[in-house]
Parts: structure tokens; sequence; C-alpha cells
């Protein structure tokens, strides 16, 4: 089972936690739908409510005798954070602030040619960990179904078919395939949508015998996209 973390107002991280812990924290208001929340396989933080449909939040109503969090550090007991004073007069600072912007534009338009690319392998990855994310959720429903009825679940086995209408319905999940391998092992294949030129591409999930562990580097999507544990291992000639 996945642990969770999350940040309260001071920072600090809280964990970990069991998915029914972390809900229990919010219904206890120690967290706000805003407040950063990670897991193992995540690529990076993110606010409680990017994840409100996989960890079931929408059904928690927080406890309204529960005071919230406390406020960000500097706005405690009504009073405003103190500014500094503005200081008048710029000296020779202008000066040499124009002359450095002269001479900086041809090295910025020089970082920003490797800049802007990484920065979109960037905001790819943040989505795609969000497809892991609910990837994790199939992954203990498919292992559940395997441990009662002793076989794999498809997309006809009735209770998995709220989980995938709800996981078709995310932004960057275009189809779910639930089934078994060749070799008689539990999978299941996301295609994923809406992510520009890896529109289509696939994450391919499988278990191990007694569906209790899982191998997350199959599917077409490129390694430099996906999280470490699931990149495939290069084979040597």
């Amino acid at each position: 089972m996945n642990q969770w973390y999350y940040a309260d107002d001071a920072r600090t991280r809280i964990g970990p936690l069991s998915p029914d812990e972390l809900r229990e924290h919010y219904r206890q208001r120690r967290l706000r739908r805003d407040s950063l929340v990670w897991c193992e396989g995540m690529a990076q933080w993110l606010p409680l409510e990017r994840l409100a449909v996989e960890l079931d939040i929408d059904s928690i109503t927080p406890d309204p005798a529960q005071p919230p969090p406390l406020p960000a550090a500097g706005v405690m007991d009504g009073a405003p954070m103190q500014r500094a004073p503005v200081r008048k007069g710029m000296s020779g600072c202008l000066i040499a602030l124009i002359v450095c912007a002269v001479v900086a534009v041809p090295m910025i338009a020089i970082l920003a040619a490797i800049a802007i690319p990484a920065y979109s392998d960037y905001v790819q990855r943040a989505k795609i960990a969000q497809v892991m994310a609910s990837a994790n959720t199939l992954e203990m429903a498919v292992a559940e179904h395997f441990a009662r009825e002793r076989v794999c679940p498809d997309n006809d086995s009735a209770d998995l078919a709220p989980l995938l209408a709800r996981l078709t319905r995310e932004p960057h999940i275009g189809a779910v395939r639930v089934g078994t391998l060749e070799g008689g092992h539990c999978a299941f294949e996301i295609t994923l949508r809406g992510l520009g030129a890896q529109d289509g591409k696939t994450l391919l999930f499988e278990a191990d015998e007694d569906a209790s562990d899982w191998d997350c580097s199959g599917g077409d999507l490129p390694a430099r996209y996906r999280p470490i544990q699931c990149r495939p291992t290069p084979t040597s000639t």
C-alpha cells in the first residue's frame, strides 16, 4: 500500500500515512485541499485537490468542530507582515542594470532555447505522475480481485467498473484495458491523452504470479517521461 506524506503550513513533512490516515487528517482539518501531498512514484508534490479522485476526498466532510490549519507565517494574530521600507534613489544601479540588459539579450535567447524544451519535458512528467498515482489505485483493485477470486479481472469485472469509469474521465487517461497476459500474469494498459506528442502512447503494468508486485516498465512511452522505477532496463548487446 502506498505511503503518503503532506506538508503543513510550516512546510513540515507529515507522514508516512496510509490513504485512510491521510483522509482522516483531511477530515480533522489538519490539511486543506491546497496542501501539498506526495507518495512514491510521483515526480513532484501536488496539491491534494489534484488527487481528490484517487484519494476519494470528495466523499469526506471536514469536521466543523476542528480548527482549520494555522495561517502562513507572518499573518498570525491579525498582525500584518512588516514590509521593508522603500529605498529612495537608485544611484548607479540603474545604469548598471541597463548595460547588463543589453549584454544579456543574446544570452537570454540561448538559455531560452535550452530551457523551453526542458520545461516542456518537466510539464509532461508532472502530468504523467498524476496518471501513475491513478495506476497505483488500479493496481490495488486488481490485486484485491485476484486475492479474492484467484483469477485476473478484466474490463467486464463488476467490481472494477466504477473505478475504470472514473479513470477514463481523467484528463490524461484515454483508455484502460485490464486482462491477462500470455504468461498468465494480471496486467493493465493505460493509453495516454492530452499530452501533445505523447498522445496515444501507453504504459503497461504487469503483476507477478500472486499480483503482489508490479512491473511498470512496459508500454511505448519514452523512458525520459517515466518515473525512474518504471524505466526499462537497458539490454546489453
